[in-house]
């Protein structure tokens, strides 16, 4: 039985037939353990051949087959930072089916693989960094963790968390939110939660999935990365994230406004956008305050590669 079925209690027909297919053979010999010593070697020979049979066609569970990715479907990831590679299982377990009562899954062959409804993720520990020190260099940009460098400092391993055949997006990381929040449960070393070049604390993360788990709150700070430069000629922005909704990032180019006016006005356009699953085409406009509104303008990226959507008039 895995570890998730123990506490959802919950089979499906591959997992019973498996644990039938497994206990069959002592059951039989319990029952044959009492037949009089001149009938016992028989017994014995006949269930040695019967266990044989059984363990070459027995099938392992159904939720252990981690599922081909699907045509138009899209893949996400997220990589839990650890000091060093402890995990409570049973704490993970308890916070999973809190967060998605719905999860089957469990441990096999090293690697957790939970299961909704069509979306299978699966989550792999790996004993070393991120190649290329490249979490160590995306720190300095979080502005929203001004600790992250010193935070990360020496981090030993990872937990790579992939989600598959994720339809929709604000649903996959829906799912994807859940099941890291709850691996955070049971990881008591955890440092960072890490999508590049986002770094997130355990507490924030947890304290952004627990509105989701308890109001539907969309977190979608843990979604959306907003970053922020400056030149000579002003303050400037951009987000990362965006396109995994289907949207065009954003950038805003050299406004006077403080940093902190330009990161809540980007961040509220995306939550904005995500919340309501919108794809600007640029044209639009905005309503910013009474009697004021912003224009989108797409065109090529300024920081970022490929076409982005400008905001205009901040």
């Amino acid at each position: 039985m895995s570890f998730f079925t123990k506490w959802f209690g919950k089979k499906d027909k591959s997992e019973e037939e498996h644990e039938e297919s497994m206990s069959a053979p002592r059951n039989r010999e319990r029952t044959e353990s009492s037949a009089p010593a001149s009938e016992q070697t028989s017994a014995q020979q006949t269930a040695a051949s019967r266990a044989s049979d059984d363990a070459g066609t027995s099938e392992p569970p159904a939720w252990t087959h981690v599922p081909e990715q699907r045509p138009g479907t899209k893949v996400f990831a997220r990589y839990i930072l650890l000091r060093s590679p402890e995990l409570e299982l049973e704490r993970f377990a308890q916070a999973l089916r809190e967060r998605e009562p719905n999860a089957r899954g469990g441990v096999h062959e090293g690697r957790i693989i939970v299961h909704v409804r069509d979306m299978s993720i699966v989550a792999d520990a790996i004993g070393a960094p991120l190649p290329n020190g490249e979490v160590e260099q995306n720190a300095k940009y979080n502005v929203m963790w001004p600790n992250a460098e010193e935070a990360i400092q020496g981090y030993g391993g990872h937990i790579r968390v992939t989600v598959m055949n994720v339809e929709d997006s604000v649903e996959g990381h829906k799912f994807l939110t859940n099941v890291v929040a709850a691996l955070l449960g049971g990881i008591p070393n955890a440092l960072a939660v890490y999508s590049a070049p986002m770094l997130i604390s355990p507490g924030a993360y947890l304290a952004s999935a627990d509105m989701l788990k308890e109001e539907g709150t969309l977190p979608i700070n843990l979604w959306v990365f907003v970053g922020l430069y400056g030149t000579e000629q002003g303050g400037s922005s951009y987000t990362h994230g965006m396109q995994d909704f289907g949207g065009d990032e954003l950038e805003l180019l050299n406004t006077q406004r403080s940093p902190s006016e330009t990161f809540e006005l980007m961040f509220s356009i995306a939550a904005y956008s995500i919340d309501r699953r919108l794809h600007f085409q640029g044209g639009e406009n905005i309503a910013f305050k009474e009697g004021q509104s912003l224009e989108l303008e797409r065109s090529p990226g300024a920081a970022l590669s490929g076409t982005t959507m400008k905001v205009k008039g901040f």
